[in-house]
Parts: structure tokens; C-alpha cells; sequence
């Protein structure tokens, strides 16, 4: 391994493939840009080389400076599997009608409950109702500007915090902290996309980062 595949090696790390591949190209360019200049004012190539790798830096700053503007490889597995799972979803039609259906269903369900006095049932069934909505059927709606997913976001969050709430009544303080608990993959997932979002221009923004 030479000199240089060993400062891209360090410089490159934890970076996903794509962002690994530009990161390689634009140095391999500055590197040779130097190594030229190095080369033109009389030193010879073994001197010119070091002059070269010296200009780039240090690779472990670098990289934490990539990692800050560039997609990592932990993001675009998020970003792979947010995809897959919106594709599942959208491409088949009976999940579809599936999916949109089941809120109603269980909103009506829970009505009945309600008027049959099972007042803890319906209030479950309708916890349950609003978390399918609020997270499987934005796919089909029109969310595909920044504000409104933000928007949508806001309202997701609410929903989930109210729905705690209201299934642990007055323990609900008590049940968001276990229920924190629980979704901390959720919450990793969320991060993850926020942290997406900053790095991608809009106009690179897949369907799930709206969501």
C-alpha cells in the first residue's frame, strides 16, 4: 500500500461507498496537482511525493471534517432501508388498501367499544388507529415539500407523546420515559435522517426524508 492509499484509507473511513469514492477522486486530484508544482520548482520525485502528501494534511481531520458534510456509511443504510420499506409498501396493492383502511377500521371499532361503556379497549384500539396512520399512510399523501414534512413531523411527534399519555392517564410521565426506552430505535432512525437531511440538497432529498 502506498503512502497516499494509506492517508485515503484514514481519511475515507466510516464514509459510505459513494461519499468514499468522491472524497478518493478529489484528493487523487489535488495530490497530483501538488506533486506536479513539487516536481516543476526542482525536487526530486521521492521529495515531490511527501510535499504532495504533506499539503493534504492530516487524514483523521479530514475525515472529521467529511463526516460532517458527507454521507456516512451508517446514513445511507438508514437511507437504503427507509427506501426498501417505502417500496414494499407502495409497490404492493392489497398492503396498500391495507393500510389505508386500517384506520378508519379501527376508529369505528373503537367507537363501538365506546358505546358499549369499554372505555379502556376504545382507548387503545384508538392509540392504535392514530400510530397506523400517522406512520404508514403519509407514503401516499402529498408530502413532498420541506414544510410540509415538517409539518407532518411535527404532528407524528405529538401523536406519538399524546398517545402515551393518553394510554397511561395519569402515569404518563412515568410511561413516556419506558416508552423512550422501547422506541430508541425509532429515535436513532430520526436522527439519522435529520442529520440526512442537513448534508443532501433538497433537490437530492429521496421520498422518505419528507417523512
Amino acid at each position: 500500500m502506498t503512502t497516499l492509499d494509506s492517508w485515503l484509507g484514514l481519511a475515507v473511513k466510516h464514509l459510505s461507498k459513494e461519499s468514499a469514492e468522491t472524497v478518493r477522486r478529489e484528493i487523487q486530484e489535488h495530490f497530483e496537482a501538488a506533486r506536479e508544482a513539487a516536481l516543476v520548482s526542482g525536487h526530486d520525485p521521492l521529495q515531490a511525493d511527501q510535499m504532495a502528501l504533506q499539503a493534504l494534511g492530516d487524514p483523521g481531520a479530514a475525515n472529521r471534517q467529511y463526516r460532517k458534510v458527507l454521507l456516512t456509511s451508517s446514513e445511507a443504510k438508514v437511507l437504503r432501508e427507509s427506501n426498501a420499506e417505502s417500496r414494499m409498501i407502495c409497490s404492493n396493492r392489497w398492503v396498500k388498501w391495507a393500510i389505508l383502511s386500517t384506520p378508519g377500521s379501527l376508529l369505528l371499532l373503537s367507537t363501538i367499544f365506546l358505546a358499549v361503556h369499554q372505555v379502556d379497549l376504545a382507548r387503545g384500539v384508538l392509540v392504535f388507529g392514530a400510530l397506523t396512520a400517522i406512520f404508514f399512510m403519509p407514503p401516499f399523501l402529498p408530502i413532498y415539500t420541506s414544510t410540509r414534512g415538517r409539518v407532518y413531523r411535527a404532528i407524528k411527534w405529538i401523536v406519538m407523546v399524546g398517545s402515551i399519555m393518553l394510554l397511561q392517564g395519569a402515569d404518563g410521565r412515568i410511561g413516556l420515559w419506558l416508552a423512550s426506552c422501547c422506541l430508541f430505535p425509532m429515535f436513532y432512525t430520526e436522527w439519522k435522517r435529520m442529520v440526512i437531511r442537513r448534508k443532501l440538497p433538497i433537490a437530492h432529498w429521496p421520498r422518505q426524508l419528507y417523512l
